[in-house]
C-alpha cells in the first residue's frame, strides 16, 4: 500500500474516532445506546498476587452479562399501586455455574416506608421477598443457581404506599459491589466495573 492510502485511510480512522467521541457527550446520542452493564469477575484473594492484571485477566477469561432495563411506557402508575413492574435484572453464563445469593437497591426519591413490599420474579413465580430498611430493598440468601452457559430474566417488582405524591418519581440503583453476592464454582468474587449502576424509575400520577 502506497504512502497515498495509508495517510487517506488514518485520516478516515481520526475523524471516524473524533466523531464517535463527540457523540458520546451528546445526551441525545446517549439515549439511543443499549443500557447494559458488563464485568469480567476477578476472584477474590486474601493475598496480593504476583502475576499483573493483565494476566489474571487471561487466566480468568470467563464473564458474565449483568444488565438492567425497563419498559418506560409502564413506569407511569398511581400511588398505591401493587405488584408495580420496575425493571428486569438478565444474567447471563458462560462456562461456569453461578449463584446469586444476593441483591440490594438503594432507593432514590423516597423513603424506605413508602415500599410496602417488594419482589423478584422469574415469570409468574416469585424468586425472593425483599426486607426493606434505610431506605434500601435487600434480598438476602436468595441461592438462586445458575448452571453453565444459562440465561435468566428476573424483575423487581413493588407494592407503593398511598402516601406518595402526584409528579413524584422514584428510581432504584445499585449502589457499590456489595450490593450483588455471587458465587462462581462455588468460590465468592466481586463483579467490578463502575458504581452505582443505575436501575429503573416510577413515576406517580394524579388520582382521578
Amino acid at each position: 500500500m502506497n504512502t497515498k492510502k495509508i495517510l487517506k485511510l488514518y485520516l478516515v480512522a481520526t475523524l471516524s474516532l473524533s466523531s464517535l467521541a463527540a457523540l458520546s457527550l451528546n445526551d441525545a446520542f446517549k439515549s439511543y445506546l443499549p443500557t447494559y452493564y458488563t464485568s469480567v469477575l476477578i476472584p477474590n484473594v486474601e493475598t496480593p498476587v504476583a502475576e499483573s492484571d493483565d494476566s489474571i485477566y487471561r487466566s480468568n477469561p470467563t464473564d458474565i452479562m449483568f444488565s438492567i432495563s425497563g419498559n418506560a411506557g409502564n413506569s407511569l402508575v398511581k400511588a398505591g399501586t401493587k405488584n408495580a413492574e420496575v425493571m428486569t435484572i438478565s444474567l447471563k453464563t458462560s462456562d461456569v455455574d453461578v449463584q446469586l445469593n444476593g441483591i440490594a437497591f438503594k432507593i432514590i426519591g423516597a423513603k424506605g416506608k413508602d415500599i410496602k413490599n417488594a419482589y423478584l420474579s422469574n415469570g409468574k413465580a416469585i424468586v425472593a421477598t425483599a426486607s426493606i430498611s434505610n431506605n434500601k430493598i435487600k434480598f438476602p440468601n436468595m441461592g438462586y443457581f445458575m448452571k453453565e452457559e444459562t440465561a435468566a430474566n428476573l424483575q423487581l417488582k413493588v407494592d407503593l404506599g398511598d402516601d406518595l405524591k402526584s409528579s413524584q418519581v422514584i428510581s432504584f440503583e445499585i449502589e457499590n459491589s456489595n450490593d450483588i453476592n455471587m458465587t462462581v464454582d462455588g468460590g465468592s468474587y466481586s463483579l467490578n466495573g463502575h458504581y452505582p449502576i443505575k436501575g429503573g424509575y416510577l413515576s406517580i400520577a394524579g388520582s382521578r
